[in-house]
């Protein structure tokens, strides 16, 4: 059983799963790297047909002096065969 849902009475995150990343990480978005400098915000679904989902802060380009958002389902882990793929 993951932290998250153990003893759902005192957890306000019971009903979230788990971010499936974490700060630190180099993740791929599209055709390119970024790396997640920070904890995932939770969002909410916005209507009743959707579920919520994390969005992660990240930063990029040269010094890493860029910064966005992405939502998890954007993302996947980086691959060997990802390391030239642009930060």
């Amino acid at each position: 059983m993951s932290k998250n849902n153990e003893n759902n009475e005192n957890n306000p995150n019971h009903d979230k799963p788990d971010p499936k990343y974490q700060v630190g990480e180099i993740v791929v978005v599209g055709r390119v790297r970024r790396h997640i400098y920070s904890n995932p915000i939770w969002r909410e679904p916005s209507d009743i047909n959707s579920n919520g989902e994390w969005l992660y802060p990240v930063d990029y380009g040269l010094g890493l002096t860029s910064e966005g958002y992405h939502l998890e389902t954007e993302m996947r882990p980086c691959l060997d065969s990802d390391q030239l793929k642009p930060l």
